[in-house]
């Protein structure tokens, strides 16, 4: 989010995007949530992939799956949810920049082309 309105912001148009969070209160989670999605972040993006939240805390008697499942379903964009990719116990490889397919009713994500050359 530091890298919003400066030249190395991140583009999310047609894009798989990838978020992931470690030891947040689940109401400053929201608050980045927001923020992504009032720079339109998610309008364009053609899914979300949400690691676990490794330690974080509930906030206001919400907790982190609580928060997931009210924010991304009014964004109307294909969700997959609770991957373990990096900072909990079990760790499963994102290729940043691979072309990938994304299937979320059956919880799948498949690269499309080899990622190491």
């Amino acid at each position: 989010m530091g890298t919003l309105a400066t030249p190395y912001e991140i583009d999310t148009t047609g894009k798989l995007f990838f978020i992931e969070e470690v030891n947040e209160p689940v109401h400053r989670v929201y608050r980045q949530l927001l923020h992504l999605e009032e720079a339109g972040k998610f309008d364009d993006c053609a899914g979300v992939l949400i690691g676990r939240c490794t330690n974080c805390q509930t906030s206001y008697g919400v907790n982190y799956e609580q928060l997931l499942e009210e924010f991304f379903s009014s964004i109307g964009k294909p969700t997959l949810a609770n991957i373990a990719s990096g900072h909990g116990q079990y760790k499963t490889t994102i290729p940043i920049g691979a072309e990938a397919i994304m299937d979320s009713e059956n919880d799948v994500i498949e690269t499309i082309n080899p990622v190491v050359i």
